[in-house]
This record gives structure tokens, sequence and C-alpha cells, in this order.
């Protein structure tokens, strides 16, 4: 495995991994034929000309442990999505109208045709329980009927992606 590197030059394809622990950038070359197919449960993000790539393993947490830390810092978007290639719907996404309304958030399905926004979704420093139904049962449905349960808390000091507004006295 190749040392971190943190060149973020523009057009240039990034993959966040982890190497002994700690999360670090690992530049891809788009021209190279062993890397232009992504690597299975990739997750991938475009936000302006600058494309990411993050790969993730599935690590279980005892319900009573820590969890997971997500740095949300870099992302001017954000949803959730659930692949599951044997169901009727294989891709299901929290800002898809279509496949939204099988997200629960604190035990209430959003609503059919309702994109949901991650980020004012979580609440600040309070937990938040989602859960999702993956396309076994018809909605609307009760929670009950969901298949991934989970709680989320939101950081405080969170500050989304800048935005080029500025502001003048």
């Amino acid at each position: 495995m190749r040392r971190p590197n943190v060149d973020r030059e523009e057009k240039r394809v990034t993959r966040g991994a982890t190497w002994s622990g700690k999360k670090y950038q690992e530049e891809l070359d788009p021209n190279d034929p062993n890397q232009r197919s992504l690597p299975t449960g990739a997750i991938t993000q475009t936000s302006g000309n600058k494309k990411y790539l993050t790969t993730c393993t599935n690590t279980m947490y005892p319900a009573n442990g820590t969890g997971a830390v997500v740095d949300v810092s870099l992302m001017d978007a954000l949803y959730l999505q659930m692949d599951v290639p044997s169901a009727q719907l294989p891709r299901l996404k929290s800002n898809d109208t279509n496949t939204s309304n099988r997200l629960y958030i604190d035990g209430v399905e959003v609503a059919n045709g309702e994109k949901v926004d991650i980020f004012t979704a979580v609440p600040c420093g309070q937990p938040s329980q989602q859960a999702w139904e993956d396309g076994g049962n018809a909605v609307p449905a009760p929670v009950s009927n969901a298949d991934f349960f989970y709680t989320v808390t939101g950081k405080c000091d969170f500050n989304q992606r800048p935005s080029q507004t500025v502001l003048t006295q």
C-alpha cells in the first residue's frame, strides 16, 4: 500500500482509506486501467469539479459502543444510499423522491415524494434514531417493518461547507 498523499489538485480522483487507524487521501490515476473500476462498496461524491471516492469497511459496533465518526466538513451535500440488488428498487437514496419514503427518522416514515437533507435531519447534540426498509415490505408501514436500525448524533459546532455568499457592510 502506498504512503498517504495529500495532493488535492483539481480533477484528481482521490480515495479516502484507513491506514494504521488514520484516515488519509491516496491519489489515484484516472488513466491507470487497474483503477478505472470502483471497488465494491465504494462511496462517490462530486463537489464542483473534484471527485471524492471513499471506501468503507462494514464494522458492526455493539449497541452500547461508541460507533463511528464521519467527518462531513468537506461535503456540500450528503445523502444516505442503500443498495439491495435483489429488491424491486435496487438503489434506495434519501435524496431521491421515489425512494426516500423507505427511510424512518425518529420512528416517522419520510413522506412520499420528499427529499431528505441529512445535514438538517440529524439534530445538534441529540440522538436521532433512524431506520431503513429495504423493499421487502410495502410502504407506508410501521417503523417495526424496517430492516436496518441505527442512531446518529449531529455535532453542534459543525459548519456545512462554506457557500460563495459574501456579506458586506
